[in-house]
């Protein structure tokens, strides 16, 4: 079967080597090869459209597409516009396509990851990093023959993390992912749910997702000012910023803060965003914002990246990226309350659905304390993370269903590959 999914074979080997050896994108430039053979290869792509894909590819079609085109028009109107800059901010955007591509692949993906799920499993236990920890959970999930030891070995791969060095508290990504993780699973185990759908539940998550990110809002808000109000602006160190922080004893995070608020207090003057193409420092600013001046201080005023995908996105795109993106997360706490019931509606497939989530929970966690949508080196990775995870939840309950007669009842559940009929 694995032969005749050639093409998706390529990009999942592409990941897992990109996973283990991320700098190798710094010397070969692979994933815009790749990415280029993505798109490509979708626009000649026979796709069975369901209603309910809609949103979520309709929403990566206008952010990896149509975005960064309005994006680079805004942009071109600035005297400091530089054309082949710009280029290499839509990357940002058109990485989206890996996102589509998995979804419309998704159980072919999930397939192959089951069959090289011993090559993936082996290579996560030597490095280490998340990337691989989350492909290999994907594929023993998807494995009918390993998918009961699926729980054992999520916890033994963070241990063999934690023991190869990257402690939790080494990181605020390792502390978060490591802490969602573990709660995740625990409320999965703990807590029996009756259905796949549950309107209180829901609401109860739709509640606290948005509330959340008003209160994030509120906080970046809350950042731009006080920023402009210390001129950390002006500061040529670490230490003049950590002196007007004093609350914060860690330079790495107090820079990534100080960034943030900066970066967010351009908007008042660029109300659409700054567009792409232009530096998203100011080319006047010399100071301990350009982190890497060994590049050349053009290259860090439109290259230094912000450690937060969101941050990024709202400056350079405003009210084009935010309010689709409002939207877009109005239609996700269905599928988180799906992808945590499953496991008690049916253990074998609802493992797979929770390992895909959690995958994802470590690819939007990323995004918010990393340069995971930045960075060719990790954008192509969380994209398909998050497009494997919409395509199962959304198709869970939905989609192809088959009749399973098991030892006590006869019931419906989603038919993943590698199942035995």
């Amino acid at each position: 079967m694995i032969k005749l999914y050639k093409f998706e074979l390529v990009i999942v080997v592409y990941l897992i080597i990109q996973s283990t050896y991320g700098q190798l994108e710094r010397e070969i430039y692979w994933g815009e090869f790749f990415l280029m053979l993505i798109i490509l290869f979708g626009m000649r792509l026979k796709y069975t459209y369901m209603s309910n894909h809609q949103n979520y590819l309709g929403f990566m079609i206008y952010f990896s597409y149509i975005l960064p085109m309005i994006a680079m028009i805004a942009g071109s109107f600035h005297d400091d516009f530089d054309w082949l800059y710009s280029l290499r901010h839509a990357t940002y955007f058109l990485y989206g396509a890996f996102f589509i591509f998995a979804f419309v692949h998704a159980y072919r993906i999930i397939y192959i990851l089951g069959k090289l799920v011993p090559v993936v499993f082996v290579l996560s236990f030597i490095n280490g990093s998340w990337h691989l920890m989350g492909m290999a959970w994907v594929g023993i999930a998807s494995n009918p023959v390993l998918r009961k030891y699926t729980i054992v070995v999520i916890f033994i791969t963070i241990l063999n993390m934690l023991f190869l060095g990257e402690t939790i508290s080494d990181s605020l990504y390792e502390r978060l992912m490591t802490i969602t993780v573990v709660a995740t699973i625990t409320a999965t185990l703990l807590k029996r749910w009756a259905t796949l759908y549950d309107k209180k539940s829901i609401i109860i998550i739709r509640s606290f997702i948005l509330t959340g990110f008003v209160l994030m809002v509120g906080f970046f808000l809350f950042l731009s000012i006080f920023v402009r109000e210390l001129h950390l602006e002006n500061a040529t160190s670490f230490g003049d910023i950590s002196d007007n922080v004093s609350v914060i004893d860690d330079n790495n995070t107090t820079w990534r803060a100080a960034y943030w608020g900066y970066l967010l207090g351009r908007l008042p003057e660029n109300p659409a965003g700054i567009g792409i193409g232009r530096p998203i420092l100011p080319l006047s600013v010399k100071n301990v914002f350009l982190y890497d001046q060994g590049r050349g201080l053009r290259y860090e005023h439109f290259f230094t990246a912000a450690h937060n995908g969101l941050v990024t996105l709202t400056v350079l795109t405003g009210p084009f990226f935010l309010i689709p993106f409002i939207f877009f997360l109005w239609h996700i706490p269905r599928l988180v309350y799906k992808s945590v019931s499953a496991y008690s509606v049916d253990k074998n497939s609802g493992i797979l659905l929770l390992v895909l989530f959690l995958n994802a929970l470590h690819a939007f966690i990323g995004i918010g304390v990393h340069v995971y949508l930045e960075s060719p080196l990790h954008a192509s990775i969380v994209w398909v993370a998050l497009g494997l995870w919409f395509r199962m939840a959304v198709d869970y309950g939905n989609a192809g269903f088959i009749m399973v007669k098991n030892s006590k009842e006869t019931r419906k559940i989603p038919l993943t590959w590698g199942d035995e009929v």
